[in-house]
């Protein structure tokens, strides 16, 4: 298998859901394997794509997905159990959706920009409001992984920053006579 690895996501105490895409197929099913050995894996819902960064909500009824669809990225929200249009959470693009612990809240980067769009699940999915959270946010930007966090209280992050290199040049003048001025050779 090619790209990025699968996300996992936890789905209660007792399960692990994967996303499972068979060759030739553009549609990740979502897969629950019990953890604890006993039972059946059972498929909880799909999803159009392969998204190395879709979230599954906390309840676990929900998925948070990236599409490039509109020639841009965005986030989209849609049921994982049922095949229903997706409603995009990004206004201008969108990229990494994190959920907050509540799943009231879905975090996203848009450019160097991170936001936030406060959500209603329940009776239809609503985006209520989306707020800008801070700009030029040192941390790291990849393609295949989401480079941040949500602490559990939902009110700190955790962010991978990027590597710094240090690119530096030392000029060394007259380094042959150096050498031969350090090393005696007999001739």
């Amino acid at each position: 298998r090619r790209g990025p690895p699968p996300p996992i996501f936890w789905r209660g105490n007792d399960r692990i859901v994967l996303p499972v895409v068979r060759a030739g197929s553009d549609t990740a099913q979502y897969v629950a394997f019990p953890v604890n050995g006993t039972g059946q894996p059972q498929v909880v819902g799909a999803a159009p794509g392969r998204d190395p960064n879709a979230r599954l909500s906390p309840d676990g009824a929900w998925i948070a997905t990236m599409s490039y669809e509109s020639g841009r990225t965005d986030v989209l929200l849609r049921p994982l159990a049922a095949d229903t249009p997706r409603i995009a959470v990004s206004a201008f693009g969108g990229s990494e959706p994190v959920w907050s612990p509540s799943g009231d809240e879905l975090f996203y980067q848009s450019g160097d920009s991170l936001f936030v769009a406060t959500v209603r699940l329940a009776p239809s999915p609503t985006i209520l409001s989306r707020t800008f959270l801070l700009r030029d946010a040192d941390f790291s930007r990849r393609r295949f992984a989401t480079n941040y966090d949500v602490f559990p209280g939902g009110n700190r992050f955790v962010m991978v920053r990027p590597e710094t290199q240090r690119t530096e040049a030392t000029l060394v003048l007259n380094w042959f006579q150096d050498v031969q001025r350090r090393v005696h050779v007999d001739q």
